[in-house]
């Protein structure tokens, strides 16, 4: 078997002269190209590049210059080794991630690609202050404020220059100066929500912008919960010290908003439980009633209860058959409560009772690959069922090898069953699956006590058939002999692309090369 073959100098000619009706990949199954055959690839697919061993800088320029629009210079500079500076430099202007494939990038080649790309900047590595401030200039305000947490120790000039960009982007900026926090609430009063310890001076501001009459500090923070609450739910998070009033409103709107608040009530965690069950990973040392209500809202609010009652853990079944992979040691009326509930939730058990084993798999045969240790009489169960779950079976009894010999006297039979299935499977997509096409041989070859090698022709016997029925499935035949190979690319020559270790005439024939 062969994955790149060598070619005669007319052989080569011959390709060269077809190149035009010949795939992209088709350079990966030549081992000698000749420099012609190399300079022609590139120009007409850039990524044969990643092909050629040993290329020249001119044939490494000419890839790069190759490059885009439907494939970018990202992933052909990735198969470049030690680019030059002027193939770097084309590289930059053309594609804003070049920069993430050059290895230890010098200051130069930094400042290059943000000068092309301001992004660049954050695939760069511990950029420094005057890199980020370059780009940041340049930046749209939605790609500049991911850049602000970087910009440590901002001076004030640096907040004026990201608040005129995007007012409320102020939110990152951890130390707003006085200066700064007022600029931003002239420009827009909301930005208030956004500074974590505004100024008196800047509530001031606020206050004369929204033109708020009988309001002082004593009593700005109070009204402006209050006000903000009820214009906009969703600026909770910034209001300061909210009253219970409002965090009891605030978490039945969204339970989840119990993050923002310290030290809540009993009351307000309640609620906010009732509100979403997954609200209680926000709550500290919950009581038990809290813990049911956590529960009862949403079962698989569990796994963040730390020693669950038997009442909680039951609860949670009954809520989400689910909730059961994240119960410690359940017991087996839990198990069997959780599978009777939804099936598919025995992927998530271990240690299943041979009873339990054997109710879910008459409902369902293939669930018994999710069995860890399947018992024997379950396996024996699935196979009397349905021959064809011999598939989702781990390991055969030899009660139930006995009965498929004695099913099928002959070998092709069940091997032509179960690998037809297994296709079939396939395109289903369904899962799961146990035995790929080569342990279906080796089982078959092992209960009927044959030769590997004689079950192995049977295979390609019936592989022929599966061909026939779709040539794709060429695809999901890992060791496809020749015969199997010319038969796919007979129908169709882009079929190569799915075929594995193609044999030395499979690559001719697709190169064109033969008659």
């Amino acid at each position: 078997m062969f994955s790149k073959i060598i070619l005669s100098e007319n052989e080569i000619n011959e390709v060269i002269r077809k190149i035009n009706k010949l795939p992209y990949y088709f350079m990966k199954y030549i081992e000698n190209p000749s420099e012609e055959l190399i300079i022609l690839a590139i120009k007409k697919w850039a990524r044969c590049i990643q092909w050629i061993n040993n290329p020249t800088d001119e044939m490494k320029l000419l890839a790069i210059k190759s490059a885009g629009p439907m494939v970018t210079v990202n992933p052909i500079l990735k198969y470049i080794n030690n680019p030059t500076d002027e193939m770097v430099s084309i590289a930059l202007k053309k594609d804003k991630d070049t920069i993430t494939c050059i290895d230890n990038p010098t200051d130069k080649v930094k400042r290059e690609a943000i000068k092309y790309h301001p992004e660049a900047i954050f695939h760069i590595e511990n950029p420094t202050y005057e890199l980020m401030l370059e780009s940041s200039r340049a930046l749209d305000s939605v790609s500049y404020k991911n850049l602000i947490p970087k910009l440590e120790n901002m001076t004030e000039d640096i907040q004026f220059l990201i608040i005129h960009q995007k007012v409320l982007d102020i939110e990152y900026i951890e130390n707003p100066t006085e200066k700064v926090q007022i600029e931003a609430v002239k420009q827009d009063a909301d930005a208030i929500y956004y500074i974590k310890n505004p100024t008196d001076a800047t509530k001031l501001e606020f206050i004369k912008q929204k033109k708020w009459s009988g309001v002082n500090l004593d009593t700005f923070d109070e009204i402006l919960n209050e006000k903000t609450f009820s214009q906009d739910r969703s600026k909770f998070k910034y209001l300061k010290n909210p009253s219970t009033e409002i965090q009891l409103k605030a978490v039945k709107w969204q339970g989840t908003l119990i993050r923002y608040i310290e030290n809540p009530t009993d009351e307000v965690k309640l609620e906010a439980v009732k509100q979403n069950g997954k609200s209680i990973q926000y709550i500290k040392n919950p009581t038990d009633e809290i813990k049911l209500a956590a529960i009862n809202a949403n079962g698989n609010s569990i796994q963040y209860i730390e020693n669950a009652t038997d009442e909680m853990k039951f609860n949670a079944i009954e809520q989400s058959a689910f909730s059961i992979q994240y119960i410690k040691s359940p017991t087996n009326e839990m198990k069997l409560m959780a599978i009777r509930k939804n099936t598919a939730s025995i992927q998530y058990i271990k240690s299943i009772a041979e009873e339990i084993q054997l109710e879910i798999i008459r409902k369902d045969a293939s669930l018994i690959s999710y069995i860890e240790i399947p018992c024997d009489a379950a396996t024996f169960e699935v196979i009397k069922q349905d021959v064809k779950n011999v598939l989702f079976v781990k390991k055969l009894t030899d009660e139930s090898k006995k009965f498929l010999c004695e099913k099928y006297k002959m070998p092709k039979e069940l091997l032509s069953i179960l690998l037809k299935e297994r296709i079939s499977m396939i395109h289903k997509c369904s899962l799961p699956w146990i035995l790929d096409f080569e342990e279906i041989q080796e089982f078959i070859s092992e209960i009927y006590k044959a030769d590997i090698e004689d079950i192995k022709k049977l295979g390609n016997d019936i592989y022929l058939e599966i061909l026939d029925d779709n040539i794709d499935n060429i695809a999901y035949i890992p060791k496809s002999n020749e015969k199997l190979q010319l038969l796919a690319l007979s129908r169709y020559n882009d079929e190569m692309q799915l075929i594995h270790n193609p044999t030395s005439n499979a690559i001719k024939m697709f190169l064109g090369l033969t008659e």
